[in-house]
């Protein structure tokens, strides 16, 4: 049995309309990860990485990969920011802690944040995950050639939008 031209033209116009006003709905819930003019200095990668270096020199490690997701209490991110650390932890020799904002000594402009040290050096600052969908694209491919490289590299990812808590 075929279905009548009305019912095909209700879901051509019924889908891609149900489909805009969930993109539509989940723009609304995303924020960017900078919202003060005192956050600016996170756009400098000299600055962020002088600053979290000496925060984390108490917490480093002379092997593997650590990541600390900085969470907020509270912040429904946090859930959203979980898968992403899922897929974190199938990086070699990556360990991952979860620790509150008093553990450092200065605070990050959002939560969750993502602070990612090799051997000891910082190598990843910012956002979990970004985007409607919250990805985080080529971030484990990044982390494995950190591990295996003597010259690190810094990626500071603090220009985007996403699921953010502020203080």
């Amino acid at each position: 049995m075929v279905a009548p031209w009305y019912v095909k033209l209700l879901v051509v116009i019924w889908l891609p309309s149900a489909l805009a006003g969930l993109w539509f709905a989940r723009q609304q819930e995303l924020t960017d990860y900078l919202t003060s003019q005192q956050d600016y200095a996170y756009l400098d990668t000299t600055a962020v990485t002088a600053i979290w270096q000496d925060a984390l020199v108490n917490h480093a490690r002379s092997e593997g990969l650590v990541a600390y997701v900085i969470s907020q209490e509270g912040c429904r991110c946090n859930a959203v920011a979980e898968n992403h650390i899922q897929s974190l932890k199938q990086v070699p020799a990556m360990q991952v802690e979860w620790v509150t904002p008093d553990y450092f000594p200065i605070q990050a402009p959002a939560f969750p944040t993502l602070v990612v040290m090799s051997e000891g050096e910082l190598v990843y600052f910012g956002a979990v995950g970004s985007g409607p969908m919250c990805i985080n694209a080529g971030l484990e491919n990044f982390l494995i050639q950190q591990n295996s490289q003597s010259r690190k590299q810094f990626w500071l990812n603090t220009v985007v939008k996403g699921c953010f808590c502020h203080r």
